[in-house]
């Protein structure tokens, strides 16, 4: 499960940075995509995040790391959310790219 775990981030965040890459470029070319971009992300890691808080995570209630992974997750949360509420293309692309 760890592997599965690590291989889902890590395509995560290629595919951010692939994309982020790009947008970085010119945000007003691809302002009307960057919300599409957001979704993408959250569909690929809300679930994952979501498997690990409710299988894996009860496993080790208290460890220091499972409280540190679950603080990290509600900040990406809150990051895209962030992200997909800012009105400026070239912000909304400077507050993604903290997610890498």
């Amino acid at each position: 499960m760890a592997e599965a775990a690590r291989a889902v981030e890590e395509n995560v965040i290629s595919y951010a940075d692939y994309v982020l890459s790009d947008y970085g470029k010119d945000p007003e070319k691809y302002s009307r995509h960057i919300n599409d971009f957001i979704e993408r992300v959250e569909g690929l890691l809300y679930p994952h995040n979501r498997r690990e808080e409710e299988k894996a995570f009860p496993l080790f209630r208290g460890h220091p790391l499972v409280n540190a992974l679950t603080s990290q997750h509600r900040e990406f949360e809150q990051l895209l959310s962030g992200a997909k509420s800012e009105v400026n293309p070239v912000r909304k692309v400077q507050m993604l790219k903290t997610f890498l």
